[in-house]
């Protein structure tokens, strides 16, 4: 198996579900257009999806929105931008720190 084009990107699980859903939804629409050829899928990735998005549920991404990832990020640039570490610099996440934040939040007051 050869790679052809390398694509890669950092992505929440609520970016992962959201793209899945679309799929899911695409491939559902095509079957109405009868004249469109029917295609055939790959049942190890259409289980692969399924498991997933089944896992995804599970998640805390199951009860996030747009909205709530947004707000979180622009919350969590203002408290970077109003505190400073110990060397008196303001306090910088990487992408994939605030990836982790967003994908492991709190469910409980016992996990914070």
């Amino acid at each position: 198996m050869e790679v052809v084009s390398l694509r890669s990107a950092v992505m929440t699980n609520y970016e992962a579900k959201m793209f899945l859903q679309e799929q899911k939804d695409l491939s559902r629409g095509k079957g109405k257009d009868k004249k469109e050829k029917k295609k055939k899928m790959n049942k190890s990735l259409m289980t692969m999806c399924v498991e997933t998005s089944n896992w995804l549920e599970t998640q805390p991404a199951s009860v996030q929105t747009e909205e709530n990832v947004s707000l979180f990020c622009e919350r969590l640039s203002q408290f970077c931008q109003n505190n400073q570490d110990q060397n008196s610099k303001n306090i910088r996440f990487s992408k994939s720190e605030i990836v982790q934040m967003i994908n492991h939040r709190p469910q409980s007051a016992v996990e914070i």
